[in-house]
């Protein structure tokens, strides 16, 4: 699948270029409701309006159309990274989901306009997360993402990792966010080392750019980068997790979380 990275209000986000000739696959496990979110691209050529329409197909058998009608540039606050076509206003449309697995297929009806799509699956019973305290550092640094929300993390380097323990058989979300200065500008890469009880099990590439939403609660000679995160499966018994940032001229923060499944519970991410 294309991928397109969109930028919106701070949040870098990884969008999928549909297409006429190729169908994009999404394969979901239900119970639960399978969000599809939709841009128009605009060209220097394109009318001020745009229209377009999703076909899509359930489980190779029922074909479906979503159909959006006459729209117009996004604001400046998004806008699709290294791509001079400028986004429409979002148009979105869900579809309940059935216990079990099931496979969708969306195509577009016509050429043109370009559509670039992204989907969430929410199912019936989702991960709480509950934060995990660092083994060797009590010192946490506070991120104000709004007005009424602040998180909690733990600063880590090459020199300096962060170790937790968690008792499994469950699930890790991990959360980074590169640390800037006012030198640092743009996209940049950094690499984030994970061990298990002491044996290194992945290297994870991530990108960061200075987040336009997030801030520190007492330090203003830097700036949070955007949320990356990725998800690690715990085995049963007691683990040790150690993260190493492997980028010696970076500082990143982390916050660990143990997952456990509730009912109807929304997703708490910042």
């Amino acid at each position: 699948m294309n991928r397109v990275k969109y930028n919106i209000k701070g949040n870098l986000l990884t969008y999928y270029a549909l297409s006429r000739d190729s169908a994009t696959h999404i394969s979901v496990k239900g119970p639960g409701k399978l969000t599809l979110t939709t841009f128009a691209r605009f060209t220097s050529d394109s009318p001020d309006s745009l229209s377009y329409t999703v076909v899509y197909q359930i489980d190779n058998a029922d074909v479906k159309v979503f159909t959006a009608k006459k729209v117009i540039r996004a604001g400046r606050d998004v806008y699709i990274q290294a791509i001079d076509d400028k986004p429409s206003t979002v148009k979105t449309f869900s579809i309940k989901v059935k216990p079990g697995v099931h496979d969708y297929d969306f195509l577009m009806l016509y050429k043109s306009p370009q559509v670039d799509l992204r989907y969430k699956f929410v199912p019936d019973s989702v991960i709480e997360w509950k934060d995990k305290s660092s083994l060797n550092d009590s010192s946490q640094v506070d991120i104000k993402i709004d007005k009424l929300s602040t998180k909690s993390y733990y600063r880590f380097s090459a020199e300096s990792p962060q170790k937790f323990k968690v008792k499994g058989p469950t699930s890790l979300r991990v959360i980074t966010r590169l640390e800037f200065n006012y030198t640092m500008q743009g996209l940049i890469s950094y690499r984030v080392s994970v061990k298990r009880n002491d044996t290194i099990i992945g290297t994870y590439k991530l990108e960061g750019f200075p987040s336009q939403e997030a801030q520190y609660t007492n330090n203003r000679k830097l700036i949070p980068g955007s949320l990356q995160e990725f998800f690690l499966d715990v085995p049963a018994g007691e683990n040790s997790y150690e993260f190493t940032l492997l980028d010696k001229n970076f500082t990143s923060l982390i916050r660990v979380s143990k997952g456990s499944r509730v009912l109807n519970k929304e997703d708490n991410n910042k």
